[in-house]
């Protein structure tokens, strides 16, 4: 039977390829592309999920919540070569999250973090809520936003 850690970590992956497999898609020249002035463009997303991995590693090494707000114009790339590059930042982030999340002792899942925005939670807790649900949601939101530009 597989520890809960390798699973978490499994999940993290295929979570992460999704998100890459539509980065991908992203038509040249729409890598700065957002709906709206105040929403993230691609290149943000991408920015604010790789900000999202470390904010979850420092989070669960020193139990102690800090707030990520993502903010439009974070990440701004001037052509393809940048976006890509920025893509195999993901890639690598990708890895080191799953190393990260595979290096866990079990026990640590039960471990409790404290922060202003919630009472208390789990490490367990904050991986799948905190971090792979978080990236779930930008998994649908760059989905949509594909499917926007495709009908332009």
């Amino acid at each position: 039977m597989k520890k809960e850690t390798q699973r978490l970590a499994e999940f993290s992956d295929e979570v992460r390829q999704a998100i890459l497999e539509r980065l991908r898609r992203v038509p040249e020249g729409k890598e700065n592309w957002r709906l709206r002035p105040d929403d993230l463009s691609f290149s943000d997303i991408i920015q604010h999920l790789l900000d999202a991995d470390q904010w979850l590693i420092r989070m669960v090494e020193k139990k102690e919540y800090h707030s990520m707000d993502p903010s439009p114009n974070c990440r701004v790339v001037k052509g393809r070569g940048e976006y890509e590059g920025l893509l195999k930042e993901l890639e690598a982030s990708k890895t080191l999250k799953r190393k990260f999340i595979q290096s866990l002792a079990e026990e640590k899942l039960d471990e409790v973090i404290e922060g202003p925005k919630f009472e208390k939670q789990s490490v367990w807790k904050a991986i799948v809520q905190g971090n792979l649900e978080h990236e779930t949601h930008h998994r649908g939101q760059i989905e949509v936003y594909l499917q926007m530009i495709q009908g332009e």
